[in-house]
């Protein structure tokens, strides 16, 4: 079973974080993926999609955990400017109706992480449809917000990057490695980190389903041919991590390792 975490941004591949977890007989293996050092800026969604393949074809992977949204707002739920997930969660970026996004200066995201999903589709990762089911058994792509994450096991939020001081990538990882056995193959940077979070959500539905996590907001849906709403997937505050069975756990197959 191989799992990938991914912080995503638009501006740079040094800024998008990706990690590639492994659970292993003794611990959960940790490879930082490093984009910014494969591709040329600025990101895309179809450059994104070759490296995802590359990985694919040398390691199956069967979730894609991604911090971003998914889909646009339902205007059926009734909320202003927000999916369901969204208001719940408090995130920082909020996804309107297809083309809007509050604050403004976040649609070039949403934009981009909405056609992401829909790549990821394309490519044989589709969208996680909600609790309902056991564990995917099928490869497929979810929405997990690191912040919400942090806060699930107990822990402070790892700070923004703008306020983040030096050293605290460190601090943040010993806090999360009392939750999970990680062998870390590279120190994680700010984004690498979050994108280890995102992943370890992804990997504890993977092992243990839905019901033992937090599936916050309404199933995916496609409307006048756009994606609307879609869950963030979060951890379960009451699980007890430490003591769940995730190393040497085995999966299924990853996702057609065609990009799009």
């Amino acid at each position: 079973m191989h799992i990938l975490g991914i912080d995503l941004a638009t501006r740079r591949y040094a800024d998008i974080g990706m990690a590639l977890l492994t659970p292993q007989r003794t611990a959960i293996r940790v490879e930082i993926i490093r984009p910014s050092a494969l591709l040329r800026d600025p990101p895309s969604v179809a450059a994104l999609m070759r490296l995802v393949a590359q990985l694919n074809q040398k390691t199956p992977i069967h979730v894609v955990a991604v911090d971003g949204p998914q889909g646009w707002q339902d205007p059926q739920t009734g909320l202003p400017d927000a999916r369901v997930c969204e208001r719940r969660l408090n995130t920082q970026a909020k996804s309107g109706l297809p083309g809007h996004a509050k604050p403004r200066s976040s649609l070039r995201f949403v934009q981009f992480s909405v056609d992401l999903f829909d790549a990821f589709a394309q490519a044989g990762w589709p969208r996680f449809g909600g609790p309902n089911g056991g564990s995917p058994a099928k490869p497929v792509a979810i929405e997990v917000y690191p912040t919400a994450a942090w806060r699930a096991l107990g822990l402070r939020p790892l700070p923004s990057k703008a306020a983040a001081r030096r050293g605290d990538e460190a601090v943040w990882l010993a806090h999360l490695q009392r939750h999970f056995d990680l062998s870390m193959v590279h120190a994680p940077s700010h984004d690498e980190l979050q994108a280890v979070v995102a992943g370890l959500v992804g990997l504890t539905l993977a092992a243990h389903g839905p019901s033992q996590v937090e599936v916050c907001g309404l199933p995916p849906r496609l409307v006048d041919g756009a994606w609307r709403e879609g869950p963030i997937v979060n951890f379960r505050p009451s699980f007890n991590y430490r003591r769940s069975a995730f190393v040497g756990s085995t999966g299924s197959q990853g996702g057609d390792t065609t990009p799009p």
